[in-house]
Formats: C-alpha cells, structure tokens, sequence
C-alpha cells in the first residue's frame, strides 16, 4: 500500500481505509503497488531520535492521557467536508514537533511521489491512495499534481 491511511471509529468498530481498499483491491485482482517501500517509511522514523519521537506521540494525547480522540473527530469533520486545506493546518497546528519535521514526514514524500503518480498513471486508469494529510496546503499532493498540469477534482467514495 502507498501509505497508511486513517482508520475510523464506528460505534465499536474500527474501519481501517487501508484494510477495506485492499480488500477491494484483492477482491477484483487489482494490482496494488506502493508510492514508496515500507524500508523507506521505517528509514524515516529512524533519521527521528526515539526522545522526540516520544514527545511528538506524548503531545498527540488528550489532557485525559486518551490518543487524541477530540482533535481525531476534528480532523474527520475537516476530512469528511472534503476541507483537505483546513485539515493540513490542523495537523500542522496540532502536532506539536511535526513542524521541526514536516519537511521529511509531509514535503519530501509528496514530491517524492508525484513522478511515481505520473509514471503510473500513464500506464492505465489508476486510484492512489494517500493519508489524508498529504493531500493539502502549498507542498500538498493537490498543489503538486495542479502545478504539473494535472487537473484534480474531489470525488465522494462510500466504504460500504
């Protein structure tokens, strides 16, 4: 898979978007390959010292100690009103330390992968899926796509 995607709370279940994508996928033989190598993703929190990579997950939690269940429904509000900009900022806005790292968590990989999209792309009609959070502000997935003449429109998918 191109990235890991944001799973969902319904009820008591947990929808994983990644999952149910996958499932499709592999339920109509549809090849599925990745925007970059799962060793790459690991080589990147890796370059992370484990100390800040404590404080990055210590500051996700709520004042309760909970992962961040209220900025969670945030960010799925701001998702599910296809608001990809307003998103970007809250994740900005919100994880604390990211910003010391958006260059090589967020910008570095979008660029990375927008010759994949195209290279690919080109070959046949093609669905990429990428965490939500990638999608927005100036060094977005959006913009980058835009910027190479590529004409990007959002669509609504039902899971069910």
């Amino acid at each position: 898979s191109s990235a890991m995607l944001s799973e969902v709370s319904i009820g008591s279940d947990v929808v994983s978007y990644e999952s149910e994508l996958s499932k499709m996928a592999e339920k109509n033989n549809v090849e599925i390959i990745g925007l970059e190598s799962a060793s790459y993703q690991l080589a990147i929190f890796d370059s992370i010292p484990y100390k800040e990579q404590a404080e990055m997950l210590v500051a996700a939690l709520d004042d309760d100690g909970s992962m961040g269940m209220t900025a969670f429904n945030q960010m799925m509000d701001s998702y599910q009103e296809q608001n990809v900009d307003k998103l970007y900022n809250f994740i900005k806005d919100e994880s604390e330390g990211l910003g010391k790292y958006s260059k090589l968590l967020l910008e570095n990989r979008n660029r990375n992968w927008i010759p994949v999209i195209k290279e690919e792309g080109s070959k046949m009609p093609t669905f990429f899926a990428v965490g939500a959070g990638h999608l927005g502000g100036d060094i977005g997935v959006i913009a980058l796509l835009r910027q190479a003449g590529y004409s990007v429109t959002p669509v609504k998918m039902s899971m069910k």
